[in-house]
């Protein structure tokens, strides 16, 4: 009998995603809403005072391979946020490329790679993944000018 590792500890500030569930037919109904599927890296990105990190959806820490999503979350003018989003690099079309993101963060340091923000988890030290969806999301959009460097 193979017996598995136990799984690694999460880094401090790491909240797992929620993760999408397969389904055979389109949920109908005005409680549903969908987000475009980015050809990407799903990313967790935490602000803590000067802190940044950027995570995968299992733990890993990226924040040096995407430095340009790192510096925009220092930017921002919070103490602490935690926003969920993907990871992308578009060709000269705005059509994310996986194979360019790829690329882009195996050269750590490349300055291609941003942020699609979709929800935010935690801001100024206040958990909102109990708050719905949509006031989330409008919390996300509201402050336009916070997110521009990073949210697109």
């Amino acid at each position: 009998m193979l017996s598995r590792s136990p799984s690694p500890a999460r880094p401090a500030g790491f909240i797992a995603p929620c993760l999408p569930t397969l389904a055979c037919t389109v949920p109908d109904g005005p409680q549903w809403v969908y987000e475009i599927q980015h050809d990407g890296f799903r990313f967790i990105c935490r602000r803590d005072g000067d802190r940044a990190c950027v995570f995968s959806q299992h733990g890993l820490d990226w924040t040096d391979g995407v430095p340009l999503i790192a510096e925009a979350l220092r930017s921002l003018p919070v103490w602490s946020a935690t926003l969920d989003g993907e990871g992308v690099v578009c060709d000269e079309r705005g059509v994310s490329d996986f194979d360019r993101l790829r690329s882009a963060v195996s050269r750590r340091g490349s300055r291609q790679a941003f942020l699609f923000a979709f929800d935010l988890l935690e801001l100024d030290g206040r958990d909102l993944r109990r708050q719905a969806w949509h006031k989330r999301r409008a919390a996300l959009a509201r402050p336009a000018s916070i997110w521009s460097a990073m949210a697109r």
